[in-house]
């Protein structure tokens, strides 16, 4: 069973991507393909179009770097298309987006 983080964000009132929502959907889509969920990162009422104040997802991006992650993959809900996708946490794929968070 692959260990994953789930990311959970929503910057407005619309329950149709609702953090409960997207939650939802994560757990049957890691249901379905042998995931299982340790670890969540939620960052509820923040915009999409700036890094300010999304302290869950540079938390969640800390994680992913360290040497002993909790996880091997990161579960999110593409709001524009709707399902759930897989991104791996190798190094190479994270590195260059904690590059653009500040972290590398």
């Amino acid at each position: 069973m692959l260990r994953a983080a789930q990311y959970l964000r929503m910057s407005s009132d619309n329950q149709r991507y609702s953090t409960a929502n997207q939650r939802n959907a994560i757990a049957e889509y890691a249901s379905q393909h042998g995931h299982k969920i340790v670890a969540s990162y939620i960052d509820a009422g923040k915009s999409g179009l700036s890094l300010r104040g999304r302290d869950a997802l540079k938390n969640l991006v800390s994680d992913a770097l360290a040497v002993q992650r909790k996880f091997e993959a990161i579960l999110v809900v593409d709001v524009k298309d709707g399902p759930a996708f897989r991104i791996p946490t190798r190094p190479p794929t994270m590195s260059s987006f904690a590059g653009k968070l500040g972290y590398a």
